[in-house]
């Protein structure tokens, strides 16, 4: 369970890090990926997943209310993800490509932190 926690963690940082050097590319994967048949699907399965393995794992890391509440907050996205609709979040990636690349870039640095964080509660 830690290990699968931290290896999103890597994946959190690995994927951020690169939106800072290619922001519209990676939005544009995301976006790509988001529009297939299963991309919603894929979307929902992910937090959920997360979300549950975060809250089994919260008590063996150094951080177990921040990685409970991240668990909870997982699922709570996986059931907003169908309500919103696919529909809505393309628009809003859509309208995030659009904005300069310096803002993505500064919310892609967020994502390293987050990632790092993750992977330093767990590890």
């Amino acid at each position: 369970m830690i290990m699968t926690i931290a290896i999103f963690g890597l994946i959190i940082i690995a994927l951020s890090a690169w939106g800072v050097f290619a922001p519209k590319t990676l939005a544009k994967k995301v976006l790509d990926q988001f529009d297939r048949p299963w991309g919603l699907y894929l979307a929902v399965g992910v937090r959920l997943v997360l979300g549950a393995l975060f809250i089994m794992a919260a008590d063996e890391s150094r951080f177990p209310a921040a990685l409970r509440f991240l668990g909870y907050l997982m699922l709570i996205a996986a059931a907003m993800i169908p309500l919103i609709g696919r529909r809505r979040i393309s628009r809003f990636m859509e309208w995030l490509q659009s904005k300069p690349p310096a803002l993505m870039r500064m919310w892609l640095i967020f994502g390293v932190a987050f990632g790092a964080f993750i992977v330093y509660a767990v590890v």
